[in-house]
């Protein structure tokens, strides 16, 4: 598994629990009413998420938060998920849209002291799993071209588990994809603090971008075996790389 943290106008490898600490807002007891939170958005097959799962993401990271929120979505693929359910493409509309408002009112919450800075441990985490990734990575982006005011950088992070459209085989070419009714192109580089989370030979967010029998092998095996388990993996087990 690797993790990758992007920042503002910079992008390296940071592994173990220096990306851990740095992705993950761990909320500490204040005094006064305002709430740290992580929201979450799960894959295709997964509209909302039950907190007895939440609380299990990320090596159970998200514990220490003061509420966790599942967004409502619909996480159809058609044809994948069945012939009369939503494209991606739709789904992911209706994704942004909710996930904009559970951001808003997570961001509400947050409290400051009498100089405007924000508390100890007050933070909203948005936490993406697979396609609920490109639901993120789409209302970053969206946010690059609207005319609303975004929030600061201070107040919120991202984490993004298995997106597959920040593969390496993704290039600057938009190649989109008639049959899930989605475009896939380089995720946007923003002002947020990023984590990146991908399974080793995980084929639906890592395939090989060379067309090896035994890589491409591995990366099927991997979307099977991996996939679903990096979502649960303990970030601060992961062995420490050097960046490139």
């Amino acid at each position: 598994m690797r993790i990758t943290k992007r920042g503002a106008r910079s992008a390296g490898m940071a592994c173990g629990t220096v990306a851990a600490s740095a992705a993950l807002a761990v909320s500490t007891a204040t005094s006064g009413w305002g709430v740290s939170t992580a929201i979450v958005i799960g894959g295709i097959g997964t509209p909302s998420m039950h907190e007895v799962v939440t609380n299990q993401l990320l090596g159970g990271a998200l514990q220490d938060y003061d509420q966790r929120v599942s967004v409502n979505w619909p996480a159809e693929a058609r044809p994948y998920t069945g012939e009369d359910d939503m494209t991606l493409g739709q789904s992911i509309e209706i994704g942004r849209a909710n996930l904009n408002a559970q951001i808003d009112t997570a961001l509400a919450q947050l409290e400051r002291d009498a100089d405007g800075n924000l508390l100890d441990g007050e933070q909203v985490t948005v936490v993406g799993l697979s396609a609920g990734s490109l639901v993120v990575t789409e209302t970053l982006r969206g946010w690059q071209s609207d005319d609303k005011e975004d929030p600061d950088a201070e107040e919120i992070n991202f984490v993004v588990v298995a997106d597959s459209s920040r593969q390496e085989i993704i290039d600057d070419t938009e190649q989109y994809n008639p049959t899930y009714d989605y475009t896939y192109r380089k995720a946007p580089e923003t002002v947020y603090d990023t984590v990146e989370v991908t399974g080793e030979y995980d084929g639906m967010a890592d395939f090989p971008d060379r067309f090896n029998l035994t890589a491409i092998s591995n990366a099927l095996a991997g979307s099977v075996l991996r996939h679903v388990q990096t979502m649960f993996s303990d970030l601060s087990d992961v062995p420490k790389q050097t960046p490139p």
